[in-house]
C-alpha cells in the first residue's frame, strides 16, 4: 500500500509542477518557441493549457533549446538558424 501512495504522490507532484509550468509557458513562453504564437487569444491559450501541463518536460526541454539557439544567434548575428544551414 505504501508503494501505491508513493506513486500517487509522485503523480501529484508531476501534476503540480506541470500546472505551474503551463501557467508560465502559456502566458509567456509559447511565443519564444513558436513565432506564430505571438498575439494568440486567451481562448487559444486556455485550449493549450492542459497539453502544456501534461507534456511539461518536453516543452521545458524545447524552451531551453530555443533559449540556447537565441543566445547563439545573438553572438553571431549573421549566422543562419540551424535548420536553414543545411544546403
Amino acid at each position: 500500500m505504501d508503494t501505491i501512495k508513493f506513486f500517487v504522490q509522485l503523480f501529484y507532484i508531476y501534476l503540480l509542477v506541470g500546472i505551474v509550468f503551463a501557467l508560465v509557458f502559456v502566458w509567456r513562453g509559447i511565443a519564444k518557441i513558436d513565432d506564430s504564437a505571438k498575439g494568440i487569444s486567451w481562448k487559444t491559450r486556455l485550449f493549450l493549457f492542459p497539453g502544456s501541463a501534461a507534456l511539461w518536460p518536453f516543452l521545458l526541454q524545447k524552451s531551453v533549446q530555443a533559449a540556447r539557439q537565441r543566445a547563439a544567434s545573438a553572438k553571431n548575428p549573421g549566422q543562419k538558424p540551424f535548420l536553414n544551414n543545411i544546403d
